[in-house]
């Protein structure tokens, strides 16, 4: 695979493609971080993902680092970043800062390291110092803000803002930081470690004092609240279509307005059926509006004397406040930098689990291969999941010499299906609930079903806590199903651990009647006893609130749940097979 590298091989990337889909491993020296998968529509939107991605590695800084990346990178024409200019004046960047918080902070580099709480004696001495300026936010959403120094702003700027804080910057080290939050003025996160922040954005500017004037707009996220507050309060504002209608009459309703008053039909008061018709827009087809903009002017310290007041640590969202005469229609956004890119597939992180079953040889079914219909494929990973909860499978297919099978289109949430130097590789990612991987399994068996005759499947199974081959003869979880498809079926030749075909088949009995959810037939009350026990000592009070029952020769559930039936399934199962089958049983006193 590709590898590209930076800071002398301190930090690593990887990139491959695989028709359809991409692979890419991010990871620092000595550490151990899962490749990330995605698929896309065809090959050719894989192929423009690729090539945006690296050329943003290549932008930060990252060089090939062995021959199937030197290639890779001469295919694109990347080229080696040039060295960075010195900042000047004047300067103008409007850039976007993702946000999950409540707050924003502007601050200068030089706080990096120096762990601070909120409201404390070193948090407000940085606010004083002009080394912070914390901004409340009304609500946590992403942004973009303009920063404009040494320079003018021009007419609509001046004349559409709603709130403005005048305070100071301290940039001795030039370098401006504006985050989302502050946790990494909480936690005292070194300046190395935040180039991969993604809620801060460094600014480089000329060193030197600021006059620094933070302007907010009402397409923004503190823009209503600003107006509210000059209005005595949440809601009291006069609602803004209504305010546009009645100072812009021939005018049309900008973007950002238009989704309001779809999204709160009462911001145009008489008018709200109008926008109750109306489809709410897609936000990735609007332009996007400056929410806040950063004025910064070089001054002596002297010349400085801001009165805005902190509010238990953080500058009010509506400091400054005011409402312009006319509605504003808002600054567009031009030239975003930071801008988290929309890609056109999705990613995930499975597991790959064929290099944790080697060394585990598969023995030949003695008694003949046992056939698995394809449309019950799963009932195989089901089997597993009966020894062990925390597992994941994978799945590989030798196709047969001239025969395709389509991987491009639709798979399941969480699974990834590629192919790889001929072989059809199915992976899973890790993912909330007992049943994950095996919903996602089930989902794929439309899909699946249609592998062609001849194919060669193996189907392997291993425990989540392994980050290798186990040491144990026969671990925990650790399956391996190896078999040939025929005639729409499974026929499966040589596992491990070693099983005879009449073993095989009463298992995957159990599977069938678990997916079934209609109870588990028994020999006789005596073992039906067992199997209660057995259920009761390893769900314990999972299943209080629909316990498992015996009744006229069946085992079943008052509710037919799935996750249930898997877990009795499980006691069903290790009555029968714990001596073939290594597994998990709580029933038993060691």
């Amino acid at each position: 695979m590709p590898r590209f590298e930076r800071a002398k091989g301190k930090f690593l990337y990887e990139i491959h493609q695989y028709g359809y889909a991409l692979s890419v491993r991010e990871w620092s020296q000595g550490e151990h971080r899962l490749a990330g998968y995605c698929m896309f529509a065809d090959a050719a939107a894989a192929s423009r993902e690729l090539e945006r991605l690296l050329r943003k590695k290549s932008a930060e800084g990252f060089l090939p680092a062995d021959d199937p990346a030197k290639a890779l990178a001469a295919s694109l024409k990347l080229e080696r970043p040039k060295p960075k200019s010195k900042p000047a004046l004047p300067l103008r960047q409007d850039i976007h800062v993702y946000n999950e918080a409540t707050g924003f902070t502007l601050a200068s580099l030089k706080l990096a390291g120096k762990s601070m709480e909120d409201d404390s004696r070193k948090w407000n001495k940085a606010i004083q110092d002009g080394l912070l300026i914390p901004v409340s936010l009304f609500q946590d959403n992403s942004f973009a803000i303009r920063v404009v120094a040494g320079d003018a702003l021009n007419a609509q700027e001046q004349e559409e803002w709603v709130g403005r804080l005048e305070w100071h910057l301290n940039l001795a080290n030039g370098k401006l930081c504006i985050s989302a939050g502050a946790e990494w003025l909480y936690e005292g996160v070194k300046a190395a470690d935040l180039e991969d922040d993604n809620f801060l954005r460094i600014v480089e500017l000329p060193p030197g004092h600021y006059r620094a004037t933070l302007y907010s707009y009402l397409s923004g996220v503190n823009g209503s609240a600003c107006l509210d507050y000059l209005a005595g309060g949440y809601g009291q504002a006069e609602p803004t279509g209504q305010w546009f209608r009645r100072t812009r009459p021939q005018e049309r309703f900008p973007e950002w307005l238009v989704y309001q008053c779809v999204a709160h039909a009462n911001s145009d008061l008489g008018h709200e059926q109008e926008w109750l018709n109306t489809p709410l827009p897609d936000r990735a087809t609007m332009p996007e509006f400056i929410a806040f903009l950063l004025h910064l002017e070089p001054v002596e310290p002297s010349v400085i004397n801001p009165t805005a007041k902190t509010e238990g640590g953080w500058f009010s969202m509506g400091e400054g406040a005011r409402k312009p005469e006319r509605c504003p229609l808002g600054l567009v956004a031009k030239d975003v930098i930071s801008h988290a890119q929309r890609v056109e597939g999705k990613w995930v992180w499975p597991r790959e689990i064929f290099p944790l079953v080697e060394g585990f040889n598969t023995m030949p079914i003695a008694g003949g291969e046992v056939a698995v219909p394809l449309d019950h494929l799963d009932d195989v990973y089901r089997l597993a999941t009966f020894c062990s909860f925390n597992l994941l499978p994978e799945i590989r297919v030798a196709l047969p010499s001239g025969a395709h099978f389509p991987l491009e289109g639709e798979w399941p949430e969480g699974l990834v299906a590629l192919e790889v130097e001929g072989t059809l590789r199915f992976l899973v990612a890790p993912g909330s609930g007992r049943l994950h991987a095996l919903q996602a399994l089930t989902a794929s068996l439309d899909r699946l079903k249609m592998l062609p005759e001849g194919a060669t499947l193996e189907m392997v199974t291993s425990d989540l806590g392994h980050q290798g081959p186990p040491k144990t003869e026969r671990p925990i979880g650790t399956h391996r199903y190896q078999g040939t498809i025929h005639n729409g079926a499974w026929h499966i030749e040589r596992t491990f651990p070693a099983v005879d075909a009449d073993t095989l088949r009463a298992a995957l009995a159990v599977a069938a009647e678990s997916r079934l959810c209609n109870g588990f037939k028994v020999g006789d009350e005596e073992e039906a006893k067992k199997i209660l026990q057995c259920s009761e000592a390893n769900n314990g009070k999972l299943l209080e609130d629909n316990p498992p029952f015996y009744e006229d020769g069946v085992v079943r559930l008052r509710e037919p749940d799935p996750n249930f039936y898997n877990r009795v399934g499980g006691a069903v199962f290790t009555v029968r097979h714990s001596h073939v089958w290594p597994l998990v049983d709580f029933s038993k006193e060691e």
